[in-house]
């Protein structure tokens, strides 16, 4: 969740008007963005003659948010988990998800396992077993390091793969401009698609695109490298400039 730069009031993530005062929300300029709205999920299930029905009993029986409840004389469970606790959730799933009584929930509608896990959930899950957890968000390698804190925006700072940099064209002044608004767009897509990994830090992300240059020259800095295709002309083969590209070794916001 974000709240409006206008008028302050909390909005959902991806509006792109405020539903209270009607201004346009860009992004780079929104207020306080929250990285602590995590994914509720909830599963529901009834009795059953399954052996695994005794077993899911006893792990969440003790659990602060089980409840049981009769609907149409029928008794239910109900297990109310955050995102954070995603290898409870997979176990829990495993043993109850094949009945007929069973319903699955992310954020009070319904949704699946699969869903869960494949925006961002799957990525939290390497997270938690991985021995140095800022490396993993931010990455240690040619194809997933990068400056936004997630790798699987899938938009590093290498030329390898992703080049979001090549958002944008070349000024009147030689250098080049990047496509602020693409690249935005990029990363709102990115946030989207692993919307409900515990760790996405949209704020991180925010402040990290606002120190990202409005134009880059390579002559002149060296945080950033030319990119050049070779072609053949009358005075035989050339370079020509087609862009920029992030200098891994050197580029830091």
């Amino acid at each position: 969740m974000i709240s409006c730069g206008n008028c302050k009031k909390y909005i959902n993530d991806t509006a792109k008007y405020c539903e209270h005062c009607g201004s346009k929300i860009e992004f780079g300029n929104i207020e306080n963005p929250l990285s602590t709205s995590i994914a509720v999920v909830e599963i529901l299930f009834g009795e059953s003659r399954s052996k695994n029905y005794e077993l899911v009993l006893k792990i969440i029986v003790n659990t602060s948010n089980y409840k049981q409840f009769i609907e149409a004389k029928q008794k239910f469970h109900s297990i109310t988990l955050k995102a954070t606790e995603i290898e409870l959730i997979c176990r829990i799933w495993n043993l109850v998800g094949s009945w007929k009584s069973s319903s699955f929930f992310i954020n009070n509608a319904p949704g699946t396992l699969r869903e869960l896990l494949n925006h961002g959930c799957s990525c939290y899950r390497k997270l938690l077993k991985s021995r140095n957890q800022t490396d993993h968000c931010f990455g240690t390698t040619l194809t997933d390091k990068n400056i936004w804190g997630c790798k699987a925006l899938e938009m590093p700072e290498s030329g390898i793969v992703g080049r979001w940099y090549r958002n944008g064209e070349f000024g009147p002044d030689g250098k080049w401009h990047f496509d602020k608004k693409a690249i935005a767009d990029l990363l709102e897509q990115g946030m989207h698609k692993n919307r409900f990994c515990p760790a996405l830090n949209r704020k991180q992300i925010i402040e990290a695109f606002k120190k990202t240059p409005d134009t880059a020259d390579p002559d002149e800095e060296m945080c950033f490298w030319w990119e050049s295709d070779r072609e053949n002309t009358s005075k035989g083969l050339t370079e020509r400039k087609t862009g920029v590209a992030p200098n891994y070794k050197n580029y830091q916001l």
